[in-house]
């Protein structure tokens, strides 16, 4: 259980790194008794692996157009993304190419929180 937690903590740092760069080294020394790991891994490779997962990173925007009661994305003026996950190049995009235009990258998420609460 421990092994798992430091892994899945290796794996978001190497996400985040592999958001700006095109490579990081994975590392965790002991791992499992004296096992280390250290393993490079480019964002193609995190990509593949992906996959799948990137497929489906429009499917949330077009519910949330469902729900807004049945809006288009030629309705909208702008599209603002907030929170970690967008900052994968392969998810941006993805985003761009769905709603074929620029993502607004301004907001952080709490402000969206609160701006969301206040038109609510």
């Amino acid at each position: 259980e421990r092994a798992m937690a430091r892994l899945r903590k290796e794996a978001t740092r190497a996400k985040q790194v592999l958001s700006a760069n095109k490579e990081t080294v994975m590392s965790i020394e002991d791992l499992v008794g004296d096992y280390d790991l250290r393993q490079t891994i480019t964002r193609s490779a995190f990509e593949e692996h992906c996959s799948d997962l990137l497929e489906r990173v429009n499917l949330p925007v077009l519910a949330a157009l469902e729900r807004a009661g049945n809006l288009t994305l030629k309705e909208l003026d702008s599209f603002e993304v907030v929170g970690g996950g967008w900052r994968i190049p392969s998810i941006q995009d993805s985003l761009v190419a769905s709603i074929a235009r620029p993502l607004g990258k301004t907001l952080n998420s709490d402000e969206a929180a609160c701006g969301g609460a206040a038109i609510m």
